[in-house]
């Protein structure tokens, strides 16, 4: 009985019962999409430094310390291969040989960096041209080659395009080769694409007269939930002949920018936050009041204090609840139109963009939905108060 009598007290107005909806649901979807969007900001930052880097790094002792003339040698490498294949949490076990030099043509030369591994294509694939099949094919990055001013050349694919390549890696003395440039490929940071290319491994094996060997190997996980006790469990397995780095490790500037990240994520938290506070407790509590006269006839018809409170508790609850599910609703039709409409976000310094994707946290979700209930029942206290305190005379001449 007294839930339908606040159902219908509810909607004597329409047009303030759905105001206040409307207002509470925006409310409740602009804290999940924000949250939503902060933790895609913050996984998705891991994602790309794992990405680069792997989970985790395996190197001959002092390498990490920029010793870059210690490799990892044939026996090495089966050796952490052998430690590794039986661990079902591992995805994938890759090894990389990093050098540099200098690489162009008769007119224009430039320092580079390369990496050079087994399979490029599943990892770097191409952006423009083709990809790397043949062993004596390269990639450039695209500002790179457009620096070599080959950029061209290599989107038109009329011809062979071909580089020259300078490098020493572990005292092997200087090499220098010649190699078919394919296609490029963009990580959307200038820096990087202006300085780095990529070949297969046993190219750069046979440039430098070197049996197999690597800088490191990179091990990628399933789940980096993980990742702590496969590292202690692997490095308690290794001799100390090596070490192993974490992608945290790896990527220093990780801590520096989520730290950064977080800290304006919590302020802008608490400026969202104070002022949806403010408005939802002033337009609740406004809407209780102005109908404190119809709460004044049901007390003069003989409503009791426990009855009355029942009612405007009821009141919040199911209009709390029907704004939560409308908000809800509201906040994955936000994320089924960023999918669809392939929203972009360009970090800054960066040229390309990520896709933006909203990552939805049970968690969030309801620590958001008991923010926006706790604002409401706070709101219906004065109002609930006044109903209680005042004769059903003065309520109904409020």
């Amino acid at each position: 009985m007294k839930i339908h009598i606040a159902w219908n007290s509810l909607w004597t107005n329409k047009q303030r019962t759905v105001f206040i909806i409307i207002l509470i649901s925006l409310a409740f979807a602009s804290m999940v999409v924000f949250n939503g969007y902060t933790r895609y900001m913050i996984e998705g930052m891991e994602m790309g430094y794992v990405e680069k880097t792997g989970s985790f790094q395996i190197a001959t002792k002092g390498y990490f310390d920029n010793n870059y003339e210690k490799l990892l040698s044939f026996e090495d490498i089966e050796q952490i291969k052998i430690l590794l294949e039986d661990d079902e949490r591992v995805d994938e076990v890759s090894e990389v040989l990093l050098f540099s030099g200098i690489v162009g043509d008769n007119d224009n030369s430039t320092p580079f960096i390369a990496t050079a591994v087994k399979d490029p294509l599943s990892r770097f694939g191409c952006s423009e041209g083709l990809p790397i099949i043949q062993n004596d094919d390269i990639l450039l990055g695209g500002k790179l080659a457009k620096n070599l001013n080959k950029y061209n050349q290599i989107i038109q694919q009329t011809g062979e395009t071909s580089v020259n390549v300078m490098a020493s890696l572990a005292g092997s003395g200087l090499s220098f080769s010649s190699f078919n440039v394919s296609g490029t490929y963009d990580t959307g940071t200038t820096e990087v694409d202006s300085r780095h290319l990529v070949m297969k491994l046993d190219t750069a094996l046979n440039m430098f007269s070197l049996t197999e060997c690597a800088s490191y190997i990179e091990v990628k996980l399933f789940d980096n939930k993980n990742l702590r006790s496969v590292i202690l469990n692997i490095s308690d397995l290794l001799s100390d002949k090596f070490e192993v780095k974490d992608w945290k490790e790896l990527n220093p500037s990780y801590a520096q920018v989520s730290g950064m990240f977080n800290t304006i994520q919590i302020f802008f938290c608490l400026i969202m936050y104070f002022f949806i506070f403010v408005a939802l407790s002033f337009s609740l509590n406004t809407e209780f009041t102005e109908r404190l006269n119809e709460f004044g006839t049901l007390k003069a018809i003989g409503a009791s204090k426990k009855t009355l409170i029942t009612i405007i508790i009821d009141e919040v609850i199911m209009i709390t609840l029907i704004s939560l599910l409308i908000g809800y609703g509201e906040a994955w039709l936000v994320r089924y139109l960023s999918t669809v409409c392939d929203w972009q976000f360009v970090p800054p310094g960066e040229e390309n963009g990520y896709k933006l994707y909203l990552i939805f946290n049970r968690t969030n979700i309801w620590l958001s939905a008991c923010f926006i209930t706790i604002v409401c029942l706070l709101s219906s206290i004065v109002p609930l108060c006044k109903t209680i305190k005042y004769s059903p005379d003065r309520l109904m001449h409020n």
